[in-house]
């Protein structure tokens, strides 16, 4: 083999040498790429992920707030409703009692049930009863002598002019007031089931 030969052969080793090392650096490299692109991607898809939560979490709170100043908004729309419907039914059921009382049956029935509540829960007389003057004279006796059947000294009737419908009925310290402003005395009370009552859902 001549010089020119094993310089030519020396030059193909080193040729082949060359190509293998810069195959192996080269697939080292992509190798390397492949691994930063894929952390890279990683990253971004946890930065995405950290983003859309933080995006949730601020439209889920952003809801709550929403809802809450709603239900907020609607406990005050309803408080301003039924304000509303007190001032307006307030006046007209004083008015509906009124009606109730100069009916004679169903003052028959008031007076009926005032008696037989005083009755039961006051010790028997001395009664004084307060009542309307324009209380018909014959139905003042009947409840007199109820009372009177019950015993202790007879009842003394008062007519009093503040007195438009219902009776007063007293005992010592003790009084049963079935006068329309005794029944809406205690106006929360009586708010609360009025407004029951106006909210009541319709039968259908």
């Amino acid at each position: 083999m001549t010089l020119r030969d094993r310089a030519a052969a020396l030059l193909a080793v080193v040729e082949e040498y060359r190509e293998r090392e810069c195959r192996t650096i080269l697939e080292r490299a992509r190798y390397e790429a492949a691994k930063v692109e894929a952390r890279a991607h990683a990253e971004a898809r946890r930065r995405v992920h950290l983003a859309v939560v933080a995006e949730r979490q601020r439209a889920a709170a952003a809801l709550r707030a929403a809802q809450a100043e709603l239900q907020t908004e609607r406990r005050s729309h309803r408080h301003r409703r039924d304000l509303a419907l007190l001032e307006l039914a307030w006046p007209r059921l004083r008015a509906a009692l009124e009606r109730h009382w100069a009916d004679p049956v169903a003052r028959r029935r008031w007076v009926a049930g005032l008696v037989s509540e005083v009755l039961r829960r006051i010790p028997a007389g001395p009664w004084t009863v307060l009542h309307p003057p324009a209380w018909p004279a014959a139905e003042r006796d009947a409840v007199l002598a109820s009372l009177t059947a019950a015993g202790g000294p007879p009842p003394e009737p008062v007519a009093a002019a503040e007195i438009g419908a219902g009776l007063r009925l007293t005992s010592g310290t003790a009084t049963l007031d079935g006068t329309v402003d005794g029944l809406l005395a205690d106006r929360p009370a009586v708010a609360g089931r009025l407004l029951a009552l106006l909210n009541e859902e319709p039968a259908s």
